[in-house]
């Protein structure tokens, strides 16, 4: 009798152990979400897949016993990866924490407590369209999301839905969704080539890829397709390109013009009211007087009448002259204390202003020392 309980209570221990041994096996991460990227390769497909895995136990994940590269013995887990698959890398983990099989990718490092995020790539040879990929997944996942680009590739399922359109880079893609899936579950993603896009006949036709004109390279051609007048034709804006070249030549020359006027423009308007430097006066004096002198000979107080009235004539003038001057002088300070001439600038024209006005005093000292001012 007492043999037997104790053989009862063996059994029971036993059992208790084993149960506790079960229970702490059975508490496995879960995959939070499973972004699957597919894009167009050289050759067939280049995926992506950024796991999220959460380790809910209170001690790291060890996996269960593997067999290792070499026939080793290894504690792990393994990431099953659809058939076929060629090139592929792990993004998360050391490459000795790691090993590639036909089947997929087996990972030692222990799953830390919490989240833990690492990311698979490989290429999917594929001859032609469409084709149907079939995938596994070693724990419950909550959500498995599948992107393809919205221009090449579309994906046709019951199991998965259409979770809408955004960006990855630039490039629109669309996204298909699926949600709780079971440990070894296989789903399968038939893949289809995306329908062409419709021409759009409310804005003029587009320049097509590899479209080519002769004199125009193929690269502007292509960087005018990137443009946002790609629906307008090319050579209307070559057109007004060229019209606002012109524009602005013309302006340049007007504004050089108006600015030249500004700084040599007295002596221009001197000129034009008849002032004239002394050297030319004298010349014209000297001219007058000859002609005087040859047609009224007669005699000397005639000719000395003559010179009287050209000296006269000629105070008027310089005096007019100085008045013009000093007005000018006037103007252009004015003009500089409210800062609408640049320092350079003022200078320039103020020291030419000042150099014509010497002249013309010296000219009037001159004229007044002899008594030609004739009053």
């Amino acid at each position: 009798m007492r043999k037997s309980i104790k053989i009862l209570i063996l059994t029971v221990i036993c059992l208790l152990l084993a149960a506790s041994g079960v229970l702490a096996a059975g508490i496995q991460p879960t995959i939070d979400v499973d972004h699957m990227i597919i894009v167009p390769g050289d050759t067939g497909f280049q995926v992506q897949e950024i796991f999220n895995v959460t380790n809910s136990g209170a001690k790291p994940y060890l996996g269960t016993p593997l067999t290792g590269t070499a026939g080793k013995p290894r504690n792990g887990w393994l990431f099953p990866v659809p058939s076929g698959f060629t090139n592929l890398q792990v993004q998360g983990y050391t490459t000795g924490d790691t090993a590639v099989f036909q089947d997929g990718v087996q990972l030692y490092a222990p799953l830390k407590v919490g989240l833990t995020q690492f990311s698979i790539t490989y290429d999917l040879p594929q001859a032609t369209l469409p084709v149907t990929i079939t995938k596994k997944l070693p724990f419950y996942t909550g959500k498995l999301s599948v992107y393809t680009p919205k221009s090449f590739l579309i994906i046709k399922s019951a199991d998965l839905v259409p979770g809408g359109a955004f960006q990855i880079s630039g490039e629109d893609f669309l996204e298909y969704d699926m949600s709780n899936l079971m440990p070894g579950q296989a789903v399968t993603i038939p893949v289809n080539q995306a329908p062409a896009a419709a021409p759009d006949t409310t804005a003029g036709n587009k320049v097509g890829a590899g479209f080519s004109v002769k004199y125009h390279p193929d690269a502007h051609v292509a960087l005018f397709m990137s443009a946002p007048f790609v629906y307008t034709n090319p050579h209307i804006w070559a057109g007004y390109l060229l019209l606002m070249l012109v524009i602005a030549i013309t302006a340049a020359v007007l504004y050089y013009r108006m600015r030249t006027r500004e700084l040599y423009g007295a002596e221009e308007d001197f000129a034009a009211n008849g002032f004239v430097v002394q050297d030319e006066y004298d010349a014209e004096e000297t001219a007058n007087v000859a002609t005087d002198t040859d047609t009224d000979t007669d005699t000397d107080a005639d000719a000395d009448a003559d010179a009287d009235d050209i000296d006269t004539e000629l105070y008027a003038r310089l005096q007019a002259k100085q008045d013009v001057l000093l007005q000018r002088i006037k103007s252009l300070d004015s003009k500089h204390k409210a800062g609408q001439m640049d320092a350079q600038e003022y200078q320039v024209t103020r020291d030419k202003l000042k150099k014509l006005l010497i002249q013309v005093k010296l000219q009037l000292q001159e004229l007044s020392s002899t008594g030609g001012e004739g009053t």
